[in-house]
């Protein structure tokens, strides 16, 4: 783990007892207060209660794991998606996006739907910006909402051309 992350985990995180072992109402309690969190952060979670489904999964790993304290569940959560997306998703990502990018011809536009290629949209802005694609000059990343919830409208998030 890295340790800069770590220590800025740590500062975050609002000031708990440490010390304090979570009943399981309170256990419960911490539960709804993340789920509300990963929701306003990212809204698309709201859908099919998935940060219930995440939240809930992510807490009762960290408990498996040994998590009796806030602070315990928080930094073991944190650690998890740190490793998750630095040892597996993250070059999984990088990797699937510069295969799609390499392959484009330029004056070409790549979508990007919301919640399934949200990351992935991320992950070309980076390597876009990072890299130089010269093949993509005139290219457009779209980063779209056609969620059949909204009726078939279609709203566009974010756009960027690559230069």
């Amino acid at each position: 783990m890295d340790q800069n992350f770590t220590t800025g985990l740590k500062r975050l995180i609002d000031p708990v007892d440490s010390g304090h072992i979570l009943s399981p109402d309170e256990i419960d309690q911490l539960n709804q207060t993340l789920t509300k969190q990963f929701e306003l952060a990212v809204p698309d979670l709201s859908s099919f209660d998935l940060a219930q489904g995440h939240v809930s999964r992510l807490i009762y790993h960290a408990l498996q794991k040994g998590a009796r304290t806030q602070e315990d569940i928080l930094i073991s959560g944190a650690e998890e998606f740190y490793t998750i997306g630095k040892v597996v998703l993250g070059p999984l990502w990088a990797n699937y996006v510069d295969t799609a990018l390499s392959s484009g011809k330029g004056e070409e536009t790549f979508v990007f739907a919301a919640r399934d290629a949200t990351t992935l949209y991320w992950t070309a802005i980076g390597l876009t910006t990072g890299q130089h694609y010269l093949n993509l000059k005139g290219s457009r990343l779209v980063h779209i909402d056609w969620s059949p919830i909204k009726k078939g409208v279609t709203i566009m998030l974010e756009y960027m051309i690559i230069r």
